[in-house]
């Protein structure tokens, strides 16, 4: 990081390049985790993926494809990956063990009505959180927290202050 060197590590998965990666969580073995949130243009949807990139910077597993991603995170026992369907307002499981393959995952939430599921966080005690934006209109964007209480120090309320922070410096949420 002091060098400011940068390395693209990954560009493709067996000649298919990314959509749109897009979330990021490193494990602690120092491998990661990372969302592909696919493309959508306005004749197609290019779709996504969950992937698993090993500490090597060689090995790139595709655990989920076909859904748009958007939100990653790891059980606190490493055992389990998360990642939220954005279109599809789910929030899916994954087993994180090489052996299971290229999973479906399973449906742990399914939100329902006009919203999008967007960033993720996991807290210590396991309790999955994630960003709900609202669908009010064409135009407008509600996030879920402007609705809700929020507890100060919960992952949800460190999401809220980022992406309040990015909306006043004129970056995307």
């Amino acid at each position: 990081v002091s060098t400011g060197k940068v390395e693209l590590l990954y560009a493709d998965y067996e000649g298919r390049t990314f959509g749109g990666p897009n979330d990021i969580i490193f494990a602690a073995d120092g491998s990661f985790w990372f969302t592909d949130y696919g493309k959508w243009t306005p004749d197609a949807t290019r779709h996504g993926g969950l992937y698993h990139a090993g500490i090597d910077g060689k090995t790139l597993r595709q655990v989920a494809f076909g859904t748009c991603l958007n939100g990653v995170g790891l059980s606190p026992d490493g055992k389990r990956a998360y990642a939220a369907a954005t279109a599809e307002r789910w929030i899916l499981g994954f087993d994180t063990d090489p052996a299971a393959g290229r999973q479906q995952g399973e449906v742990l939430a399914n939100f329902t009505g006009r919203q999008h599921l967007d960033s993720m966080a996991i807290e210590a005690s396991g309790v999955i959180a994630v960003h709900v934006c609202i669908i009010m209109s064409a135009r407008f964007r509600l996030p879920l927290e402007a609705l809700l209480a929020v507890p100060a120090g919960t992952a949800l309320a460190r999401m809220a202050g980022a992406v309040k922070s990015a909306s006043r410096r004129g970056l995307p949420a």
